[in-house]
């Protein structure tokens, strides 16, 4: 098996788990922890803790509503994002070669 076929297998996959497992994961924890602070926020009644200790000041809550919103965003980024190849497996993928099956290739040589 040639090693552009390799690399380009490899980065195929990295792409594939950081644009949407990843970016899944980041945007589902983010939207979820956004509400669910948000929930907290609203709720005067309702404290957070801090260090373990609850309390219901209103610093600690925003920072809590601010830090999932901002996973969400990332999550999105992540979703939107190009795919990346290095230079020489672009210029590799220019000719066609990732195409082509494994028995063409031995043949070729």
């Amino acid at each position: 098996m040639n090693s552009y076929k390799v690399q380009y297998l490899y980065w195929t996959a990295f792409n594939f788990f950081v644009r949407r497992i990843m970016a899944t994961l980041w945007l589902l924890g983010g939207v979820f922890g956004t509400f669910w602070s948000i929930r907290v926020l609203i709720d005067s009644s309702a404290p957070i803790n801090v260090e373990g200790i609850p309390t219901y000041d209103l610093g600690p809550k925003l920072v809590g509503v601010f830090i999932p919103l901002v996973a969400t965003v990332f999550g999105w980024m992540f979703y939107r994002c190009p795919k990346y190849y290095p230079q020489r497996i672009k210029a590799w993928m220019e000719q066609g070669n990732h195409l082509s099956d494994d028995s063409s290739d031995a043949a070729s040589r």
